[in-house]
């Protein structure tokens, strides 16, 4: 969800099933998360280099961002994949700063909301100067859900123009596009 590199299916698909099958609560959701914090600082063999790893190397705005995230994915009971996703890209679009100005509506926003939670506003403008085939394709793939069909299964902002269907996981493409910084549009297509 932080960088999002995954759709919402891949994401939350399953867990959402547990919340709504009864197998979770908010608490549970709340545990899940800060379990997920130590295991990271537990990744290392000794509890030292571990701490060490966790203060010292994982970046300081990807952790609050995951801070930050905690009280969408809260909202898994009451809404769907898709609409906790979509609710998450908007925040971090209105609150990037420098400001970004009106939310991206129609045809290639969610490409737009996901290519600036990955890699910011550099990556942003070098895909709105690709060739239109190019800004096609990526429009089309980062708008699929991997919800399958359904109420609540495509995003809102761009329905219905794609449909939830199967999709990529992109993983390490913010690192890649981060990477790529001085030629974007490269890493892009």
């Amino acid at each position: 969800l932080v960088q999002a590199e995954a759709p919402p299916g891949a994401v939350f698909m399953r867990f959402r099933e547990i919340i709504l099958g009864g197998g979770a609560d908010q608490r549970d959701i709340a545990f899940y998360f800060t379990h997920w914090l130590t295991d990271l600082a537990g990744a290392c063999t000794f509890p030292q280099e571990g701490c060490e790893k966790f203060v010292l190397q994982f970046p300081r705005k990807v952790l609050m961002m995951f801070l930050n995230s905690f009280p969408f994915v809260q909202q898994l009971s009451t809404l769907t994949e898709t609409q906790v996703y979509e609710a998450y890209l908007q925040w971090r679009w209105k609150t990037h700063e420098p400001a970004m100005g009106e939310l991206p509506e129609g045809r290639g926003s969610v490409a737009s909301l996901r290519l600036l939670t990955m890699a910011g506003r550099d990556v942003l403008e070098a895909y709105r100067a690709l060739a239109a085939e190019d800004q096609d394709v990526l429009e089309a793939e980062f708008a699929r859900t991997g919800c399958g069909h359904g109420p609540g299964c495509d995003f809102e902002l761009q329905a219905p123009q794609t449909r939830g269907g199967p999709a990529f996981l992109l993983m390490y493409a913010p690192a890649l596009l981060a990477t790529n910084k001085a030629y974007p549009g490269g890493a892009l297509r």
